[in-house]
């Protein structure tokens, strides 16, 4: 799955580099998400907050554009997300191929159609905040 033309070492120098960077975290975490997306060979990149009382997820950060799939802003129930399956595990969730893996009957895959998924718990002073994750409909 990882892009044959950036290696992990490569990747996590740019990485680092963009954490050093002096920006706003916005900028800073679309910068590192767009990195991911190379890397990892994937459509999309995301940022949300999940409200675990409420049981909603927010699109906080996204290398998607308006008019696109996920674009900046999205709420949604957190039932039609894997990443509500990634919150369970308390560690990163991969999915090279939702209907091979047996995920096609998934509220998140009938929802999305999105057919490669990898999230992991983003955690702020120790609570969890939300969920890093990479998305594309293709396997």
């Amino acid at each position: 799955m990882a892009n044959k033309n950036l290696n992990r070492k490569e990747a996590r120098d740019k990485l680092y580099d963009i954490i050093r960077k002096d920006c706003w975290f916005e900028k800073k975490t679309r910068e590192a998400l767009e990195l991911g997306k190379e890397y990892l060979d994937v459509a999309i990149g995301i940022l949300s907050r999940i409200d675990r009382e409420t049981d909603q997820w927010k699109l906080v950060v996204t290398t998607d554009r308006p008019g696109e799939t996920f674009p900046p802003g999205v709420e949604l129930d957190l039932a039609m997300t894997f990443c509500r399956r990634t919150l369970r595990t308390d560690s990163s969730l991969t999915i090279h191929d939702a209907t091979r893996q047996e995920w096609a009957g998934d509220s998140a895959f009938a929802f999305s159609g999105i057919k490669t998924y990898h999230g992991t718990p983003f955690v702020v002073d120790g609570d969890t905040y939300g969920t890093i994750c990479f998305l594309d409909t293709e396997p």
